[in-house]
């Protein structure tokens, strides 16, 4: 059964954050090796739902990233790449809710997200205040 397909304010999104080429291109070792099987099938779930879908990734200010502008590791991933009615924004720091053009985004809240409370959410608290300073 799929969630309310609905788009309402209580219809969930998917945000997928940072699923480009660059990633896949780290020199240590990942302790995430099949994230993009696991997106791909949410992807998947998502569209056939006809539900929201948002796109956020990572343009860097740095000439030499492999996220910066013109570089393939900016470009998304292909099995992972928005299709033309989903939603991208583009971020230049390490946050996806700071900067990024998502917290104006129509109708999305915070009640759309899933993920507790945790360390992670913590330390990015921690980081908006570098961010927004």
């Amino acid at each position: 059964m799929h969630p309310n397909p609905a788009n309402t304010r209580e219809t969930p999104a998917l945000l997928i954050v940072d699923m480009q080429q660059g990633i896949q291109r780290v020199s240590t070792p990942r302790n995430n090796p099949g994230a993009e099987a696991c997106i791909a099938q949410l992807l998947e779930y998502w569209r056939s739902a006809d539900l929201p879908l948002v796109h956020i990734r990572h343009i860097s200010r740095q000439a030499d990233s492999v996220f910066a502008p013109g570089q393939s590791g900016a470009l998304f991933q292909p099995a992972l790449a928005p299709q033309a009615t989903e939603q991208v924004f583009e971020k230049n720091v390490t946050d996806a809710f700071i900067h990024s053009g998502l917290e104006c985004c129509n109708g999305l809240s915070p009640r759309h997200t899933s993920i507790p409370r945790t360390a992670v959410t913590e330390q990015r608290e921690r980081r908006d205040e570098t961010n927004c300073g």
